[in-house]
């Protein structure tokens, strides 16, 4: 198994769930204010998961090597 399953279930698991949910209720949303509202709340975190999963790396990695 490459990378650490122990980061991805505790760090990238939830966030990429936060997102999918997100993702599924912006598919049934009924109004474009409903759209804006995820758009604006979630869009920047799509749009730079890369940054947002290095970013909980480097907390992680600090949090375990400060214990």
């Amino acid at each position: 198994l490459l990378g650490d399953p122990e980061f991805y279930r505790d760090r990238v698991a939830p966030l990429l769930e936060e997102l999918d949910d997100a993702g599924r209720r912006l598919l049934e949303t009924t109004t474009d204010d409903e759209a804006a509202a995820l758009c604006d709340a979630y869009l920047p975190r799509w749009v730079e998961i890369d940054y947002e999963i290095a970013d909980r790396r480097a907390d992680w990695l600090r949090e375990r090597l400060l214990r």
